[in-house]
């Protein structure tokens, strides 16, 4: 399931920090919940949740970035990768607040203070625990907020599709959309960036691929010969609008059925996608797995028009967290 891009979604934070070796003797990073600023006039962003995002962001760039005449050209795009960063988890929060969902829930608190205690077993203390934490520029205030963030998703989500009409996954609509325009079925060759040969090669080889695919060669003779893709089934791929990258869908559903694209570049790779007819008994035996990426996806429509919604308000503490924080630590 594709997703807005986030630097480390709620999910991803709870596995990134359960994955990560720490060492022992520390204490919980200390606290600092003062406001930077608002989202959408209502919610409080605290200055260790805005300083968690820029560090962690800021962490990928190179010294040099920050350097000279570089500087403020680097540290304006930090910012807007925060800002929308910081969009994404108080789009999620505005939503759930609509329908009487929010952080502050005992239940909702509840879950997240479970996966808390997940992650300090995990580590083997809370010592252990806490020295992950700092490691990612975290207090233990903001993986909770987090978690429960990544919880008030959960129960939003559950509320969207159950009853309420506001995604209609009724089985008629499901089984209309997946046989008709809303779903596309497609093979592809990928040609993957990280296959051991240069950019030059890996371009080359796909212009071969799409050249062959045009004049007829035989596609599953391709894949076989030249693809990447090793997670892919002979049935392909099934997917509605959101479910891949935004290139793979603009690219799939502009084909008809036969059709093979232009080599389509990716973060991944170069990818040459030919569309194909649905296959009735696939849709059967699927159906299941199919409506809940059709739900997931509708789901995250809403989510993303919330995002469109929403707006963010420094304050001038916002312009503290900068570079040389993360110089110091």
């Amino acid at each position: 399931m594709k997703r807005i891009a986030k630097l480390l979604s709620a999910v991803l934070i709870a596995c990134t920090l359960l994955c990560f070796s720490a060492c022992s003797g520390a204490s919980l990073p200390p606290e600092d919940t003062r406001s930077v600023g608002t989202a959408n006039g209502r919610f409080d962003i605290s200055y260790d949740l805005y300083k968690y995002f820029y560090l962690n962001y800021a962490s990928s760039y190179k010294a040099s970035d920050f350097e000279g005449e570089n500087r403020a050209a680097t540290e304006a795009e930090l910012r807007t990768l925060c800002e929308n960063a910081l969009i994404n988890v108080f789009a999620v929060v505005d939503l759930a607040a609509e329908y009487g969902i929010t952080p502050e829930d005992a239940s909702i608190k509840e879950k997240a203070a479970l996966t808390v205690e997940e992650a300090i077993n995990e580590f083997g203390g809370k010592a252990e625990y806490a020295e992950a934490l700092s490691s990612y520029h975290m207090t233990d205030s903001v993986f909770r907020f987090m978690m429960a963030v990544d919880a008030c998703e959960d129960d939003l989500y559950s509320v969207l599709t159950t009853g309420l009409g506001i995604i209609d996954n009724s089985d008629e609509t499901v089984k209309n959309a997946i046989k008709g325009d809303e779903f596309v079925r497609i093979v592809q060759v990928l040609v993957a960036h990280d296959n051991g040969f240069s950019d030059t090669k890996n371009r080359e080889t796909a212009e071969k691929v799409c050249k062959l695919a045009k004049d007829g060669e035989d596609f599953d003779k391709l894949i076989a010969n030249y693809s990447n893709d090793y997670s892919m089934t002979r049935d392909g791929y099934y997917f509605t609008y959101g479910y891949m990258l935004d290139e793979i869908e603009e690219a799939a559903f502009a084909l008809k059925v036969g059709e093979v694209s232009d080599v389509v570049k990716t973060k991944n790779g170069y990818h040459i996608i030919k569309r194909l007819e649905k296959d009735d008994d696939f849709l059967a035996v699927n159906y299941a797995s199919l409506k809940a990426q059709y739900e997931s996806c509708k789901f995250y429509e809403l989510i993303d028009a919330r995002a469109e919604e929403t707006s963010i308000q420094f304050n001038d503490l916002a312009k503290e967290i900068d570079h040389d924080l993360l110089v110091q630590e």
